[in-house]
């Protein structure tokens, strides 16, 4: 199969045909973030939002942006406010939600952007990794995973507008 790596200030993502992304911290690095392109909200409102994810030693968080309000955390939904992310698969994906609230408390907001950081206690320990995310009704909307072409059609960008 095709491999592209991308290697980043933080970490790798490995794009793959016909499998999901795998999102990763390297090296020493303890920690690492990426910013999703702006989300429009399904017709249907806002679901819950799911991961697959092996955590590894360390942890994965999301904070929830307001794109159309520069960028700014909306209130409930910081990285400090996420509740604890279990490991999840495609089969048995892990939900993420804030003080117990999820994504569909958010209908009143047409347009999200979400921020995942990674982090891990040391840089010899084991790496989360984040294979694909959906926040839609199904994984249909909204699900990062690879295309039938080398370069992904619009790969997630860092908080300062460079693309990975």
């Amino acid at each position: 199969p095709y491999e592209n790596t991308l290697d980043t200030d933080w970490g790798t993502i490995w794009w793959d045909r016909g499998r999901e992304a795998h999102i990763a911290l390297t090296g020493t690095d303890t920690g690492g973030w990426f910013v999703t392109p702006v989300l429009l909200k399904p017709v249907d409102g806002w679901e819950e939002l799911m991961l697959n994810v092996a955590l590894g030693d360390g942890e994965v968080t999301v904070a929830v942006l307001d794109p159309e309000n520069m960028e700014q955390v909306i209130s409930g939904y910081d990285h400090t406010d996420c509740d604890t992310v279990a490991d999840g698969t495609h089969a048995s994906p892990s939900e993420v939600t804030w003080g117990g609230n999820s994504l569909s408390e958010l209908d009143a907001h047409d347009h999200l952007r979400l921020e995942f950081r990674l982090t891990r206690p040391a840089g010899g320990d084991e790496s989360p990794k984040l294979y694909e995310w959906w926040a839609g009704a199904s994984q249909d909307e909204y699900t990062v995973t690879y295309p039938e072409t080398p370069a992904p059609p619009m790969p997630p960008v860092y908080g300062d507008g460079r693309r990975l």
